[in-house]
């Protein structure tokens, strides 16, 4: 197998989301993207992949509906409860690498077509 980069799109800087864990309990490292920045990515073991993620149009994240559920809390500017996350139903077996509920509870979105771009690979 090839190098493995994981991917989160949400960080505790974005709306209703989380950065993931890193090392998570896999002992995997991901790389917690917000839109509006591009990002040098890291493969699982930490070392740099030489990969960089950016998006060139509007996009936003949340996790209201994921798979945490209802994520709201009333609280502004970044209305999530941190415990959100804990809610999250997954099949780790199923998931593998992916497993990972501060990463599979967030997600990105776009009102239209969203354009981006990985380089380096």
């Amino acid at each position: 197998m090839g190098t493995v980069v994981l991917v989160d799109f949400g960080t505790d800087l974005s709306y209703r989301g989380l950065s993931a864990s890193s090392p998570d309990a896999n002992g995997s490292y991901w790389n917690s993207f917000m839109p509006g920045a591009y990002l040098a990515l890291v493969d699982r073991t930490n070392r740099a992949s030489g990969i960089n993620l950016g998006l060139s149009t509007p996009a936003a994240t949340d996790s209201y509906n994921g798979p945490a559920g209802d994520t709201t809390t009333r609280i502004t500017p970044f209305p999530l409860s941190p415990s959100s996350y804990t809610n999250a139903v997954l099949d780790a077996a199923s998931l593998g690498y992916f497993a990972e509920k501060k990463a599979a509870f967030d997600y990105i979105c776009s009102p239209t077509d969203a354009n981006g771009g990985l380089h380096g690979i």
